[in-house]
């Protein structure tokens, strides 16, 4: 008996030996909970640079990267290849012009996203190539209801020194969203959609004059792709994107950023 208890007490070497194991199992944890793979986070990119400057993502944290695999951000352009899920907390973000493919470029943006495992965020690129800007937005989206047939709509503003409303044509300027100046991204509003809906007709206008500036007609609203509606109780936003007198592709615009691929 008395053998068989010496074998459980460790020596003073011993029990180092065990401390050390077990600090080092505790660091692997702390480490390990920095990665969250089974709930990523939702990450939801537009270029809006200026110029038509297109980039490219690099998530490794390390430059060079292989730019023929990374993701190409379309200028002024937003589809289901635009959404990303990032299981690394904080991640890592470089934005790389597409011509900048040299071991020496530097990135455009070099972003550290404080993200949330299980959170929905949209980030948006704009300005020039010498003067960027981004705007990180954690989105809480409205939850339809059947019943209602209501299309979620926000405006989001990336035009400088212009400040907008947005209306569906026919109703009066700010329906949709108020007064939204640049960097400004307004609240959910919810549309009816009814069986003889074709499609929703957005004006935007200067806040302080109501003169429009530019609008944007949806594709049919009562379309299903790959069997999905993306409108019907569904939400997505309007961005407002250009330069303020801006001509050419720098001429004030308004995107549809979806939501619902």
């Amino acid at each position: 008996m008395l053998s068989s208890h010496i074998l459980f007490q460790p020596s003073r070497g011993g029990r180092l030996l065990i401390f050390l194991l077990l600090l080092a199992s505790l660091s692997a944890g702390c480490k390990k909970n920095s990665v969250h793979e089974d709930n990523p986070a939702v990450l939801q990119l537009l270029n809006a640079m200026d110029n038509g400057l297109e980039l490219r993502t690099n998530y490794a944290g390390q430059h060079p990267i292989t730019y023929y695999t990374a993701l190409k951000l379309w200028n002024k352009q937003f589809g289901p290849f635009n959404t990303n899920y990032i299981s690394q907390f904080p991640q890592p973000l470089a934005l790389y012009g597409e011509a900048d493919t040299l071991e020496k470029s530097i990135p455009v943006l070099d972003l550290q996203l404080e993200l949330e495992p299980g959170g929905i965020y949209s980030l948006f690129v704009y300005g020039s190539k010498t003067d960027p800007g981004n705007l990180l937005h954690k989105d809480v989206h409205p939850v339809g209801n059947f019943a209602d047939s209501l299309s979620f709509i926000r405006v989001v503003n990336l035009c400088p020194d212009q400040s907008i409303s947005v209306n569906l044509k026919g109703q009066p300027a700010g329906s949709t969203a108020g007064q939204v100046d640049f960097r400004g991204v307004s609240e959910f509003a919810g549309h009816r959609i009814t069986a003889s809906t074709l499609s929703l007709e957005f004006e935007v206008r200067d806040a302080a004059t109501g003169s429009l500036l530019t609008s944007l007609t949806t594709d049919p609203v009562q379309n299903n792709y790959g069997g999905k509606n993306l409108y019907i109780n569904k939400s997505n936003s309007l961005v407002f994107v250009g330069r303020k007198d801006g001509t050419g592709v720098n001429a004030p615009q308004l995107l549809l950023m979806v939501h619902s691929y």
